[in-house]
């Protein structure tokens, strides 16, 4: 099986739902043609992150049965996506697209973490301390790639806060998926990861290393290349790039939001 565990294909319903939701999106998204600059890229993060919380809800048995369906993977980050897009369009309008875009994603997002944390039983003060121990790892982690980075290749071509975006979701996906394994027994859902995890069991570091650290160093050898290869083409076709980056940010940032939340259930 390639697909993640828990992966479950919407019904027909939901699929003509979305289409149409997507289609007219993209008709008044083409008509306003919302700007796709730095800052949007950083306006999609709390979107990503409310994504992962509603999916942690559908794994929690939270969600309500209306609902439910577009919590499973992928329906959950489709539809906000759409509704991403949807409001950057609404807000291409206002003179700040970018802020409002990010103020409506983190007021969605707050709204339906503080919903889901008062429906389910919580771990205590250490667990919540470990968490934010992973966040801190990996941002500092992302600052000494990036400041590594150009050392190494010189300055990059896109913005800044773009490969913080892009390297900083996979490190906080890499950071998450090593604290859930190692230290709390969690398992790996995505197959290829499992593979990975499985390799460096089966070395005699196990014991000492544990089993996420070649996952760990996959994830970032491939963000770095991904950035490298992106960032050739950034100046050629800046739109698009940017475009491609918050997909593949989000491949990031989305499952390592999902284990932070998740690990707070108790």
């Amino acid at each position: 099986m390639v697909l993640p565990a828990g992966t479950q294909l919407p019904g027909v319903g939901l699929v003509l739902t979305l289409a149409v939701a997507a289609a007219a999106v993209g008709v008044a998204a083409r008509r306003v043609r919302p700007r796709v600059d730095a800052a949007m890229v950083q306006a999609m993060v709390p979107w990503m992150v409310l994504g992962a919380v509603v999916h942690v809800a559908w794994v929690t048995d939270t969600l309500p049965p209306a609902v439910a369906a577009v919590g499973a993977v992928p329906a959950v980050y489709i539809a906000v996506a759409i509704a991403a897009a949807a409001v950057l369009t609404v807000a291409t309008r206002s003179g700040a697209p970018a802020v409002v875009t990010a103020a409506v994603g983190l007021a969605a997002t707050a709204a339906v973490l503080g919903w889901w944390l008062t429906r389910v039983p919580l771990v205590g003060a250490a667990r919540v301390g470990l968490l934010a121990g992973t966040v801190a790892v990996a941002l500092a982690a992302t600052v000494g790639i990036l400041v590594a980075m150009r050392r190494v290749w010189g300055p990059l071509q896109m913005a800044p806060q773009v490969a913080t975006v892009v390297v900083g979701g996979h490190l906080l996906d890499a950071a998450s998926t090593a604290v859930g394994v190692d230290l709390l027994g969690y398992t790996e859902r995505t197959p290829l990861s499992r593979l990975l995890l499985e390799a460096a069991a089966a070395l005699p570091t196990a014991e000492t290393l544990g089993v996420t650290w070649l996952f760990v160093l996959v994830k970032v050898a491939l963000v770095v290349t991904v950035v490298r290869v992106f960032d050739a083409g950034i100046a050629a076709a800046p739109t698009q790039t940017r475009l491609l980056l918050v997909l593949i940010a989000a491949v990031g940032l989305g499952p390592g939001a999902h284990n932070l939340v998740l690990y707070l259930h108790g």
